[in-house]
């Protein structure tokens, strides 16, 4: 291939410009790739780089196009790593303090996205020395290692039973010393916070020894004050969140969150909490409730604190304080596991709807899971922190890419077997969307992943429920729902990435299709976007169908509608419900003779 000239249309002052971008185009695998690593198009990079295509800057009087330009070459030479005055200068654009206001807010925010995708990390990135501190010092041949259970940390990825957080600091610790020898343990959070202090050990009730690392942990300030310091994880966040359960054909609505944490309107109302958490601790300090306000618990099963809910709400009812609410704040994953475990009772489903308040979660804080080291075992916590940045997020970060990906797939799927026809209303984990800025390598192996597993885990799902006659059906739907719920699941500047990747196919009913995916249970009309309603299917309502998603038999279906019209009512005869159900269902899509 013959030697990229310099073009001749561009100006000479772009000489150092060109160079440094030919040599990063030479590197780069693709123009796509380049232009996603410098935050350019790949249309401005063609203008540079072969068509020379550019304004001569120095005699431009256009403002808008000399603030666009001095935006470009900054973000080149941020990227490229050189100096932006220098280059702009060279451009012919006079630096003023106009034109240095313009660089330093492009500087800042290339500062602060590339900031989002290491929080924490303490190091110098890849290619860094190790900090002198650890220099000469022997990481040990064997440690024991704390774990923290729940949420989206104990989901299995990899295809195997093995928790993500295990395989995380499995990794990080291989990287530091690949011959050492590592035991699990589980442990209690409030134990290793509450019971730390200078010199004593991190031990949980099934240990055998002392715990060096405990991984799970949220950084706060108390922990850091009990004598831990803390190796954030990149990406992973514990959410808080609220849950209500409101009386079916209620007036009142449930209050917004702002009301809720008002101390002077929030005061009828209860909140239910696990004792010491992050809700309690949140809600009693930052919020400032009182005790009287709170109904603590020191259970974690989403059974038990839905039991809580339902039966401190149920009493509140039947008081004369309609217009008062109980409340549950607890972390995002077990506010949705307790909604999960609601959804499942006839008697919830029948009376209540559950719902949070207005204006949750997204104004709720979100706290960082680290890993929590003794504040003395400085060696330790700096080994970890460069093992993120140089090993795991740095020449490992393609590898670390796809174990992010499937852990969010894993996640997504465990929320959304009902919802997968329906991309509008899944609801996703949150695990990607700190990694906007992260770098083309991570991102392109996280969004080709993604891709992969959600290709692969719709099309088992809704090949199991017999929509599709014929293979190439199948796949032009789970390549479709892929597609539309990749967008749901990363940060929206990956978008353009994943049509990179996959361009956003035009649905098209295939013609394998057996019967499309309905808005409202083709058996009772019941609303499937409404999620009181919707079960394993995609066609039916929890109760027209089955655990399996499979519709349940005419009679059965037939007394259950009776029963609603008998409710609905007030004084219909049996017999006048059944003739009625009957008249409905010759009606309906499922039991229609047509």
């Amino acid at each position: 291939m013959a030697e990229r000239q310099f073009p001749e249309r561009l100006p000479a002052g772009f000489r150092e410009i060109w160079t440094a971008l030919k040599a990063a185009d030479e590197d780069s695998p693709s123009r796509q790739a380049l232009a996603r690593r410098l935050g350019i198009s790949t249309h401005t990079i063609q203008r540079i780089l072969v068509d020379g295509d550019v304004p001569d800057l120095g005699r431009a009087k256009n403002t808008r196009v000399l603030r666009a330009w001095v935006r470009i070459v900054t973000r080149l030479a941020h990227r490229l790593g050189s100096d932006a005055r220098s280059w702009i200068e060279a451009a012919g654009i006079q630096w003023d303090e106009a034109v240095a206001s313009v660089v330093e807010q492009t500087t800042d925010r290339l500062t602060a996205i590339e900031a989002a995708v290491r929080p924490d990390l303490g190091g110098e990135g890849p290619g860094g020395e190790v900090v002198p501190e650890v220099q000469g010092y022997e990481f040990p041949g064997e440690i024991e290692v704390g774990v923290v259970a729940g949420g989206p940390l104990d989901l299995r990825v990899g295809g195997s039973d093995r928790p993500f957080i295990e395989t995380y600091v499995s990794r990080l610790v291989g990287a530091i010393r690949p011959d050492c020898r590592i035991g699990i343990t589980g442990v209690s959070a409030d134990h290793v916070i509450d019971g730390m202090g200078e010199g004593q050990p991190i031990s949980g009730p099934e240990s055998s020894g002392k715990c060096r690392i405990v991984a799970g942990v949220v950084d706060t300030l108390k922990g850091r004050m009990s004598g831990l310091d803390f190796v954030a994880l990149p990406g992973l966040k514990m959410r808080l969140s609220a849950l209500v359960l409101c009386k079916r054909q209620a007036e009142v609505p449930p209050p917004a969150w702002h009301d809720c944490v008002s101390p002077a309107l929030s005061k009828d109302n209860k909140y239910l909490v696990t004792s010491g958490g992050l809700a309690h601790r949140f809600l009693e300090g930052q919020c400032g409730l009182s005790e009287e306000n709170l109904i603590v618990r020191e259970t974690r099963d989403p059974a038990e604190i839905g039991d809580t809910l339902l039966s401190e709400t149920s009493l509140w009812e039947s008081t004369i304080h309609r217009e008062r609410w109980v409340i549950l704040v607890d972390d995002e994953e077990t506010c949705w596991r307790v909604e999960s475990a609601l959804r499942e009772r006839e008697d919830v489903r029948r009376d209540f709807s559950a719902c949070a308040p207005k204006g949750t979660p997204r104004d709720f804080p979100a706290y960082q899971v680290a890993i929590a080291v003794r504040a003395h075992d400085r060696e330790i916590r700096d080994l970890l922190r460069a093992a993120t940045v140089i090993e795991l997020f740095g020449s490992a970060a393609p590898h670390t890419a796809r174990l992010y990906a499937d852990l969010t797939v894993v996640g997504f799927m465990a929320r959304n077997m009902g919802n997968l026809l329906n991309p509008a209303i899944s609801k996703g984990p949150h695990i990607l969307m700190d990694f906007a800025g992260a770098a083309g390598g991570f991102r392109d192996a996280c969004c080709r992943e993604l891709m992969r597993l959600l290709r692969a885990e719709i099309g088992g799902a809704i090949e199991r429920r017999g929509l599709f006659k014929t293979p190439e059906a199948l796949a032009a739907q789970a390549r479709f729902l892929a597609a539309q719920h990749a967008r749901n699941l990363v940060p929206a500047v990956w978008r353009g990435d994943l049509d990179m990747i996959e361009a956003l196919p035009v649905r098209a009913v295939p013609s394998g299709l057996l019967s499309v995916p309905a808005m409202h249970c083709l058996s009772c009309s019941a609303s499937l976007l409404d999620e009181e309603h919707r079960g394993p299917s995609d066609r039916y309502c929890r109760v027209c169908s089955d655990e399996g998603g499979n519709l349940r038999p005419r009679e059965e279906v037939h007394e259950i509608l009776a029963a609603w019209f008998e409710h609905w009512h007030g004084r219909m005869e049996h017999d006048e419900a059944l003739r009625q159900a009957d008249l409905f269902m010759d009606r309906m899509p499922a039991w229609c003779k047509n």
